[in-house]
């Protein structure tokens, strides 16, 4: 989606933004302090309020907070989100949805 002549995020994505923001940056952002990773972090949540926000935002974002995220979390996240896509694809086959093509 083109919005003001940059390659804007769509919903989906803000959400993931969004969520991203609330459930991971919030648990490690007092250990930024004046660190080069927060001034990008600063630039990337000002071009989110001014709807300028772009997928490449989200990836360096995202990259940033796994560098404060500690291994455990990071184990016990995986594994959480292998299981919603295990248990969401089971709903979608057993659902009649898309079966795998031998």
């Amino acid at each position: 989606m083109i919005k003001n002549g940059i390659d804007s995020v769509p919903d989906y994505g803000i959400v993931f933004f969004d969520n991203v923001v609330k459930l991971d940056y919030t648990l490690f952002q007092s250990k930024l302090s004046e660190s080069d990773d927060l001034t990008v972090i600063n630039e990337i949540l000002e071009r989110r309020k001014s709807g300028e926000l772009r997928w490449n935002d989200i990836a360096t974002f995202d990259l940033i907070v796994l560098r404060y995220v500690d291994l455990a979390t990071l184990k016990r996240k995986v594994k959480s989100m292998r299981e919603t896509f295990a248990a969401a694809t089971m709903n979608l086959v057993d659902a009649g949805g898309p079966r795998r093509q031998d």
